[in-house]
């Protein structure tokens, strides 16, 4: 069997990478084991322009958002589905200092800082002594269905190989790449946190991090928005809501923690006035890096290999667009963005 891609990984950056291929005619196969436990699996699918805690605007926040819109509607359209939709998110000041944050960011970016006509109008849903502003546009990406569906089409048109990629069975050879019984120009890693385990672009300054979250049920907690007060609850699948989530830099594994659910569901009991019950309890190792900036390129010594990933917790907005930024490199030789591209670690690279 031949190919031109091989690409590691069907989360979302695997996902957008190969749909940019499809869409170019561009032959290739991915290859994904369905991990359920994996980052973009359980994520929550949010696009927030303003974050943090000093209310920062997002990194590329004026170009992303258009983008993914545009590319989400594409997506939506090629699975006759719709997996993105615009909503609000309601920020619950935590404490004064994070009210007066607001009325300063306000000022900055009032293109997406807002404040309610009425205040008090959640206070039959929630605790919140020190008011509340509105961000918007945020959008939200159903993520699972889109990761499910798009699945379904790479196995219809046999571009999916379902089984756990097996790096030492990758050979270099003067015909180019082997993989079992594939031939193929070149490789490219989409592999969340695995990527640590190949030996291409294992000495990249990552800095991984686990994220936890609860699924909840809220009966009588409107769906149309996300709720913000520290922790996010935004609308999940099946009429749920998923409440999250942390970052943890030091972690003992990656399954969930009694301590994160413990601390979670008092946070929930303070913040709530609605009684709710825990359906699930999701964890999960999120590939983010040292210089908060993704991956993406082609290896500069090992030219056939190539990366998308450490998005960290801005995959959804991310991907898209650097997937097709790759996708160009790959098929058309166009640059990369500087700030991502894996070249500006050459001195580190030559090492492997």
């Amino acid at each position: 069997m031949y190919t031109d891609t091989l690409i590691i990984g069907q989360g979302i950056c695997g996902t957008w990478l190969s749909y940019w291929l499809l869409q170019a005619g561009a032959e290739f196969i991915v290859i994904d084991d369905a991990n359920p436990a994996s980052a973009s699996r359980v994520a929550s699918g949010i696009i927030n322009p303003v974050t943090g805690r000093r209310m920062v605007k997002t990194w590329l926040a004026d170009e992303l958002l258009p983008f993914a819109e545009m590319a989400y509607k594409l997506m939506g359209d090629k699975l006759d589905r719709k997996i993105f939709s615009q909503t609000v998110l309601l920020d619950f000041f935590a404490a004064p200092d994070r009210r007066i944050s607001f009325e300063k960011r306000a000022t900055q970016f009032d293109a997406y800082l807002n404040w309610p006509e009425d205040e008090h109008a959640w206070l039959p849903f929630f605790n919140y002594p020190f008011g509340y502003g509105i961000v918007s546009p945020v959008y939200q990406v159903d993520i699972q269905t889109l990761l499910s569906d798009w699945r379904q089409i790479l196995k219809r048109q046999n571009h999916l190989l379902e089984e756990t990629y097996e790096g030492d069975l990758l050979e270099n050879t003067s015909n180019g790449l082997c993989y079992k019984n594939i031939r193929a120009k070149r490789i490219i890693f989409c592999d969340g946190t695995a990527v640590m385990e190949q030996p291409y672009f294992n000495l990249l300054p990552f800095a991984i991090n686990k994220g936890e979250a609860l699924v909840i049920n809220v009966p009588g907690l409107p769906a149309d928005n996300l709720y913000k007060k520290t922790n996010v609850i935004t609308p999940w699948k099946d009429g749920l809501f998923w409440v999250g989530s942390s970052y943890e830099r030091s972690y003992m594994d990656d399954k969930p923690s009694p301590v994160f659910y413990e601390q979670t569901v008092t946070w929930l009991k303070q913040f709530l006035k609605l009684p709710f019950t825990i359906e699930d309890h999701l964890a999960a190792l999120r590939p983010t890096t040292v210089e908060r900036r993704p991956f993406a390129g082609m290896h500069p010594v090992h030219t056939y290999a190539g990366i998308l990933n450490g998005m960290g917790t801005k995959g959804v907005s991310l991907a898209p667009f650097l997937a097709k930024q790759l996708a160009e490199n790959i098929l058309n030789d166009r640059p990369v963005m500087r700030e991502v591209d894996v070249k500006m670690y050459t001195r580190i690279l030559q090492r492997v």
